[in-house]
């Protein structure tokens, strides 16, 4: 990396990857996949740039690009710029997407995106040498996220029935069920004009049509196909479990529309889930009550830290920072201090992240 960076401005903006492991380590109320003792998997990624200016930019390019990415899992989130006091001096700005998981009560950080400007540059004299002969330290972007992110995705996308996958995470997107060997046939034929989606046939002759059409259910699978004769397939949707019966070439020409509104309904539900769980607080002292209902808060802030210090001093949880998707109510006032709110407060419990 380092001596790409010398290069210079060609290679600019130069983005590096780091898949490794960090071990932590917890004496009591370990939570599995969020502060168990173990090794634990994280992916993080950097981008380096010649300019603050262009740093800037590159930050707000990768967090579009990571909310893009969590929405195509079907997880909602808020996007939260943190505050910055704390365990953040190697930090110019922190931006995180922040989702409520019902087995923690409570925030679970599912991505984090730093702005660390050219801190780390300076501290291991990373530069680049300018046309005037000069040598100036590079800025950088990190960002990433771990295996924190399954508390959250497994609350939202599961139902009584097991798991609920989208269609652009889920292994087998079609699951096919011959009754019987007779459809055996119909059954590679369907399968070969559907083309690019990802496909099953299950052959488990051995076993009950039953348990055959319960698997796929409980893994999440999208849809299933089962066959009705005459040339006629009835399809089950996993999100609605609303049944159709078409022709087979109806069929493979809506599949398509199909997904993509499964997909549609499984984001909507995970924001109604957010939604219930995130209630504003007009006033501190209703700030206190939402929070004893293991709900997270949003408010109408000021914006300085010593707002959001107090309400720590002062109710169980964190000031995690402020909500970029709602704005504070017009004309609104601090619910902490009283002065002019200009951003969305976002408090809460959080569970323990790295």
């Amino acid at each position: 990396m380092h001596e790409q960076i010398r290069n210079g401005r060609a290679h600019f903006p130069f983005r590096g990857y780091s898949h490794h492991q960090i071990i932590r380590s917890h004496s009591v109320s370990t939570r599995p996949f969020l502060n168990s003792d173990e090794n634990t998997d994280l992916f993080e990624a950097y981008s380096i740039s010649e300019t603050d200016e262009a740093c800037e930019k590159e930050f707000e390019i990768i967090i579009k690009a990571v909310q893009e990415y969590f929405r195509s899992l079907g997880i909602a989130f808020l996007t939260i710029d943190q505050s910055m006091w704390g365990n953040k001096p190697v930090a110019k700005k922190v931006t995180s997407l922040q989702a409520f998981a019902s087995p923690v009560r409570g925030s679970v950080r599912i991505a984090t995106v730093y702005k660390h400007s050219n801190t780390f540059a300076r501290a291991f004299n990373v530069a680049t040498a300018r046309t005037n002969g000069k040598k100036e330290h590079v800025h950088q972007v990190g960002f990433g996220f771990w295996e924190g992110l399954i508390p959250p995705l497994l609350d939202q996308l599961r139902d009584k029935y097991g798991l609920c996958l989208p269609p652009s995470i889920a292994p087998i997107q079609i699951s096919i069920i011959p009754n019987n060997q007779t459809f055996g046939a119909d059954a590679r034929e369907l399968a070969s004009k559907i083309g690019k989606h990802r496909v099953d046939i299950d052959q488990r002759y051995n076993k009950s049509i039953q348990r055959r059409l319960k698997d796929p259910m409980v893994a999440g699978v999208p849809v299933r196909v089962t066959f009705m004769g005459s040339g006629k397939i009835r399809f089950s949707r996993r999100d609605t479990l609303e049944q159709g019966t078409v022709e087979a070439g109806e069929f493979t020409e809506a599949i398509p529309h199909l997904l993509n509104s499964i997909s549609a309904n499984y984001e909507e539900r995970a924001r109604a889930h957010l939604d219930s769980n995130v209630q504003r607080a007009a006033d501190i002292s209703e700030l206190g009550m939402i929070l004893s209902t293991n709900k997270l808060v949003i408010f109408d802030h000021c914006v300085e830290d010593t707002c959001g210090k107090e309400m720590e001093s002062r109710f169980r949880g964190e000031f995690l920072g402020h909500v970029r998707e709602i704005n504070a109510n017009e004309g609104a006032n601090c619910i902490c201090c009283g002065n002019i709110a200009k951003r969305t407060g976002f408090f809460g419990k959080r569970a323990p992240t790295p």
